[in-house]
Parts: structure tokens; C-alpha cells; sequence
């Protein structure tokens, strides 16, 4: 095509601009012009009439019809980014925003990666449409049909595209695989789309970025509403059939529970046995056993604190003598009771008899009250020991019965599964009977 161009004066300041960076903004016009671009510079003082206007849009109508390269039906803004306002502002612009990299000028406003992706992404592809369903076959761990039949479900979320929707394989490598990363709604119709980059790298890497890119569709019905729609349609016109699906439906139920309550009830049997034999008898032998051994050190606690009041008699005997105090053993009530004291002799004069024979009774009085508080030390140590060991054999009492209440508890509980296990039985055995008698013919009713 034929180009044109009305040069017209610059302003100084837009001369000085253009000088310091005019290399590239120029290089980047002259393909854009070369690849078919339209760009019009009008001086300011042209008058264009009605007239003429209306005639230039009507040849431009018939030569985009005409044009095999037309892209109307991508986008209808075909203006590139940063042209309008006449070459004076296009120039400003793309000095200024070329220097910070804000701007996708080799592409028209409209294009899909203007606003989307790297700067460098300015390439579109785009993979097939996949509709995403709304109702997905229902399926257990193993991915097999639940229940054995062909089930639906409500679908979620649809994640990640086909592989290999979108790839790229440079020769001698592996597809890369460019739609990824992004999820979508059930009951769409869905296709990825990519900005990249061509591989216009250095080493000829691929660089994209993916996203999910929706494609409207006409009125329809969904999975869901034909599902809907053949459910109403179904229970409107098959009531007999319907009737009979309820019944098979709670005759299969029945027999289900039946077969529950019988598992059930030989489950409870068996831990109510095993704890009863591995754990209540047990723990009462173990009861037992602690109150014999309890019951055995209380009599040796009694034998001892026996053993020591008869020692306390021998030797508080003398010392309640000699202290003129009752020679009865049950006046020393405990060791604290007694209160031996030192006197502080002096020393006699030389020849002094009754003097030495004072200091020398004190003395043995002395000694003899230290001997018997000791004895009644060791008695009062068995008396304690009698108490601890009473305190003791009680508790143990008291675990063993709580550990025979355990174990009545248990038994009964035994008991009680032991007796119900026989009529559950023989109601599973009724109802496998009647659903066995109906089972085929249930099982098309139900499909």
C-alpha cells in the first residue's frame, strides 16, 4: 500500500527529545507501517468536509471486506497503544514510556496479551475448548462405580487442563507443557490461553503465562437441568415403578440393619469378653494380691510394736522406781511425755559422802530415763508404722472392690450380647431370605 506522509514543522524542544533517543522509536514505526498499519498525519489547518468523511469510511468498509487479512472478528481496537494525538504526542510517548517498559506498542490495544503477561509476551495462543462437566461419575477408593452402580455427583472444581493442551517442543526435548497453574468453575466451557514470548531468548527458551479464558455460549441446558428435567419427567409418569423402587429400597435397608446389628453385637461381645479376661480379672488379682501382701505387713508391724512395749516395760521399770513415779507402763504415754534432764553437778569437797552419793544418783537417775525414752521412741515408731500399714491395707480393700464391681459389670455386659446375638441372628436369616427371594428383580427396579 501506497504511504503518505505530511511533514509538518517540530517544536525545539521535541527536536532536542527526538535527537537523544530517536533511534528506536523510529525503528518501531517502520514495521509497524510496513506491516500494513494505518497512520494518518494531517497538518492542523486541513479542512476535511462531511462529505468527504463519509465517502473515506465507506471505501474502508468495503476494502475490510475485501481484506483477507482482516482481524475484526478478534478485536475491533485496532489502535496501537501510545498513536493517537497526532506523531507529536506518539513521539513524547514513546520516548517516555519505551525508557521504563510499561507499553506493548507492537501490538494493537485490543490484543489479548496487551494487558496480560510480561512485556515480552506478546504472542497469543490458545488450546482447544473443553467443557468443564457439572455432574462427574461418582466412584470409591479404588475408582470403581459406588456401590456397583453408575452414580453421579455434583462436580467442584475443575482443575488444570488436558496435558499437553498447549505445548512446546523445540527438537530433541521434551513437550513443555504451557497451560498450567489455574483453576475453573463446573459447568463451563473453558480453553487456556497463553501470552509467550515465541521463544525469542537467547538460549530459545519459552517463557508463558497461562490463563483460564472462558468461552460464552447460547442458551442451554446443563447437566444439571436435564437430570433435573428427566427426574420430574420420571416421577410424573412412573409411580408404579417408582413405588416399587421405595419398597425394594427399605427392603435391602432392612436387611442392611440386620446385618449391622448382628456385626454389632458380635463386636461388642468380643471386647466385652477380652476386657473381662485380659483386663477386669486382672486388675482384681492384682487387688487381691496387694491386700495379702498388706494384711501380712500389718501383723509384722503388730509383732514388732509388741516386741517394743515389752522393752519399754524393762526399761522404764527402774527409772519410774527410782523417779518415785507409778511403775505402771501405761503412764508413759509416748516419748515426748518424758523430759530428762542433766543436772549440773559441781564438784564435791574431798570426804564429802553425801554429796558424791547425791551426784552419783542423779546420774543413774539420768541414764535411766534416757534408756527408757528411747524404748519408748522405738514403741511410738511401731505404733506409726501399725497406722500406715492400716492405712494401706484399707485402700487396697477399697480397689478391690471396685475392681470386683469391674469385673460383675463386665460379666453382665457379656452376659447381656451373649443373649441378644441368637434373635439378631434369626432376624438377619429372615431378611436375607426375603431379599434373596427379590433380589434380581429389585436390583433392575433400582437402576
Amino acid at each position: 500500500a501506497a504511504l503518505s506522509i505530511l511533514v509538518f514543522p517540530l517544536p525545539a524542544s521535541l527536536v532536542a527529545t527526538l535527537l537523544a533517543s530517536m533511534a528506536l522509536p523510529l525503528l518501531l514505526l517502520l514495521p509497524q507501517l510496513a506491516l500494513g498499519g494505518r497512520l494518518r498525519f494531517v497538518a492542523p489547518d486541513a479542512q476535511v468536509s462531511a462529505a468527504a468523511l463519509v465517502e473515506n469510511q465507506a471505501h474502508e468498509a468495503v476494502a475490510d471486506s475485501n481484506d483477507p487479512q482482516n482481524f475484526r472478528f478478534m478485536t475491533t481496537e485496532s489502535e496501537y497503544p501510545g498513536h493517537e494525538g497526532g506523531i507529536d504526542e506518539f513521539l513524547k510517548k514513546q520516548v517516555r514510556q519505551r525508557a521504563v517498559g510499561s507499553i506493548k506498542d507492537e501490538i494493537v490495544e485490543g490484543h489479548f496479551c496487551a494487558k496480560r503477561g510480561q512485556r515480552e509476551q506478546t504472542y497469543y495462543a490458545s488450546s482447544f475448548c473443553y467443557w468443564v462437566p457439572e455432574l462427574v461419575p461418582e466412584t470409591d477408593a479404588t475408582g470403581e462405580s459406588a456401590n456397583g452402580t453408575r452414580t453421579m455427583k455434583q462436580a467442584q472444581q475443575f482443575v488444570g487442563m488436558p496435558s499437553g493442551s498447549i505445548s512446546w517442543q523445540r527438537p530433541g526435548t521434551a513437550p513443555q507443557n504451557l497451560c498450567q497453574g489455574w483453576k475453573g468453575s463446573a459447568g463451563k466451557c473453558l480453553k487456556c490461553s497463553v501470552c509467550h514470548n515465541n521463544a525469542r531468548t537467547k538460549d530459545g527458551s519459552i517463557e508463558g503465562s497461562s490463563f483460564a479464558e472462558e468461552v460464552p455460549l447460547p442458551p442451554c441446558l446443563k447437566e444439571t437441568d436435564i437430570e433435573r428435567q428427566c427426574l420430574e419427567s420420571y416421577e410424573a409418569s412412573s409411580t408404579t415403578l417408582r413405588m416399587e423402587k421405595d419398597r425394594c429400597e427399605e427392603l435391602r435397608s432392612r436387611r442392611n440393619k440386620a446385618e449391622d446389628a448382628v456385626n454389632n453385637c458380635q463386636h461388642k461381645l468380643q471386647s466385652s469378653s477380652s476386657r473381662l479376661e485380659h483386663e477386669s480379672l486382672g486388675e482384681l488379682q492384682r487387688a487381691e494380691d496387694s491386700v495379702a501382701s498388706s494384711q501380712e505387713r500389718l501383723e509384722a508391724e503388730k509383732q514388732h510394736e509388741r516386741s517394743s512395749e515389752v522393752h519399754m516395760e524393762a526399761e522404764c521399770h527402774d527409772y519410774n522406781v527410782a523417779s518415785g513415779r507409778v511403775a505402771h507402763i501405761d503412764f508413759i504415754k509416748n516419748a515426748e511425755w518424758l523430759r530428762c534432764q542433766q543436772h549440773q553437778w559441781t564438784a564435791c569437797v574431798d570426804g564429802d559422802v553425801a554429796c558424791q552419793q547425791k551426784i552419783r544418783t542423779e546420774m543413774d537417775l539420768y541414764a535411766k530415763c534416757i534408756r527408757c525414752f528411747a524404748a519408748a521412741s522405738m514403741r511410738d515408731d511401731a505404733r506409726k508404722r501399725i497406722r500406715d500399714a492400716e492405712d494401706l491395707l484399707r485402700a487396697g480393700e477399697n480397689k478391690v472392690e471396685s475392681a470386683r464391681k469391674e469385673v460383675q459389670a463386665t460379666r453382665d455386659e457379656v452376659q447381656r450380647w451373649q443373649l441378644q446375638l441368637p434373635a439378631l441372628q434369626d432376624a438377619l436369616r429372615a431378611q436375607e431370605a426375603e431379599w434373596l427371594s427379590q433380589e434380581e428383580a429389585c436390583e433392575q427396579a433400582m437402576l
